[in-house]
């Protein structure tokens, strides 16, 4: 009698733990220890009410603590950001054995902000609004051209030459590409899209909700957008950037540079 009755408390633990662990499977990430890495928790349950297996965002690990960028672009796994705090230091570096290696500077007087990067070539828009694009020459920014006189945009990201970009009071999410060394708006993916910050990578985009924590996704094909659903439903970061399916994103609470992806 005594073994059974061990038995069945053994039981009645296994599932008090089992409980527990779904009640916090929302949580987005788990420090371990003081290593540096983390161990990545599903943001969801890993599947769904039809059975089918969902990918959620998961961390990989920490790429640079104390990092206070305000802007962030990354290209062939080159980053390139400026410091917040009114910097006008137009920063790179590569990574290196799983770490950011600080390189030097593009620009020590860059004016831009909203800074995206894709095939060597930087876009950035100026205090007035105006898009430029430059190529990433070395340590310095070649071949400097205004390509959008009227370019006061809240969101912008670039895949592969295309841009996708949203106006100032507008919702609308448009795309267009360079034509003769000039924007060419070419039409409106997504009516209402909802969001505080952007990316583009192989022609899927990645959004972050306006009023939540939702990173989102979705397939663009022949000039529209098809959602495909949801990546992360507490998704922390503040600037945010996808290359391969790499994600790199800014934690501001912890000023860590993350690296993460989707499985």
């Amino acid at each position: 009698m005594r073994i059974i009755k061990l038995t069945t408390q053994l039981i009645l633990l296994s599932l008090l733990c089992f409980a527990l662990s779904v009640t916090d499977a929302g949580a987005q990430f788990s420090r371990e220890d003081n290593s540096g890495f983390r161990i990545p928790l599903p943001m969801g349950m890993l599947t769904g009410g039809d059975g089918k297996k969902t990918v959620t965002l998961q961390l990989e690990t920490v790429l640079q603590e104390n990092f206070i960028g305000d802007q962030l672009a990354v290209d062939g796994y080159m980053f390139y950001w400026i410091n917040r705090g009114g910097s006008t230091t137009l920063r790179y570096g590569k990574l290196r054995a799983g770490q950011l290696d600080v390189g030097g500077y593009l620009d020590k007087n860059f004016s831009g902000h909203l800074i995206v990067a894709d095939q060597g070539k930087l876009y950035w828009v100026d205090a007035t609004g105006r898009l430029y694009q430059g190529d990433i020459e070395g340590e310095g920014l070649r071949n400097e051209k205004l390509v959008a006189e009227k370019f006061n945009v809240k969101l912008f990201a670039v895949d592969n030459g295309t841009l996708y970009w949203q106006e100032d009071g507008s919702n609308a999410l448009h795309t267009g590409m360079l034509v003769d060394g000039k924007l060419q708006d070419e039409g409106i993916v997504r009516d209402n899209l909802r969001a505080k910050l952007l990316a583009a990578d192989k022609g899927v985009l990645y959004w972050v909700e306006r009023n939540s924590r939702a990173l989102r996704h979705g397939q663009v094909t022949e000039g529209k957008m098809k959602e495909l659903g949801v990546l992360s439903s507490n998704f922390t970061g503040k600037l945010l950037a996808v290359e391969n399916a790499n994600f790199f994103w800014l934690e501001q609470r912890q000023e860590e540079l993350c690296y993460g992806r989707v499985r």
